[in-house]
């Protein structure tokens, strides 16, 4: 039994570095996707990826603002387990910035050189989540990884600009470089509202 569960434990950290170690142009938000589609997960596992289409239905404006500088869309990344006969659950979300050029407030070579690390909280609970599922817990776990490359195109979100949250709250953006925040703002909104039986959410994130 220590065995099995060392080997668990320890092909989930080498499976988060391993994301976090490759290049961005094989790291996309949708490799991320499928990346996380293929692995082998255990029972009581459902895995669920939002789309363009459906971030805007969920009103995600904020992580799709992010994405849209980009030729790589955005996507929400949603892996649930339960249990029947748990009563409480966890959520995780995770800040899965796959590059980080900063936007249009666009960062010196020196600071963007690793910013394909930007996506480490999502990297994290990925491995976190392929550790759970293969066992069985008293709560249920859900974890949220918000998926942008935040690049540059005519059609970046731009300082000065007003997006509405899933939430409802206006924001303005300030620096376009202070994007985890934004995405990480629509998915805690999605982890929580509506959830009575939540006992905590705790949020992973490069910042």
């Amino acid at each position: 039994l220590a065995i099995k569960s060392a080997q668990i434990i320890s092909s989930s950290i080498n499976l988060s570095r391993h994301l976090v170690n490759l290049p961005p142009n094989k790291l996309t938000p949708l490799h991320f996707v499928e990346f996380a589609k293929e692995l082998t997960w255990g029972k009581n596992t459902k895995i669920e990826a939002w789309d363009v289409k459906r971030l805007k239905k969920e009103k995600m404006n904020l992580h799709l603002s992010v994405g849209q500088g980009s030729d790589n869309a955005p996507y929400l990344l949603h892996i649930k387990y339960a249990r029947k006969g748990n009563s409480k659950s966890i959520a995780f979300v995770g800040k899965g910035i796959t590059f980080d050029t900063g936007g249009l407030d666009i960062k010196p070579a020196s600071g963007m050189r690793l910013m394909k690390k930007d996506m480490g909280g999502a990297a994290t609970l990925l491995g976190l989540a392929q550790y759970i599922t293969k066992q069985e817990w008293s709560v249920d776990f859900d974890f949220y990884l918000a998926l942008a490359e935040n690049s540059i195109n005519g059609n970046a979100f731009r300082p000065s600009d007003i997006i509405e949250s899933r939430a409802g709250y206006k924001v303005e953006i300030d620096n376009t470089d202070a994007e985890g925040r934004l995405v990480l703002a629509d998915a805690l909104d999605l982890a929580t509202k509506g959830k009575s039986n939540l006992e905590y959410v705790i949020d992973v994130a490069t910042l």
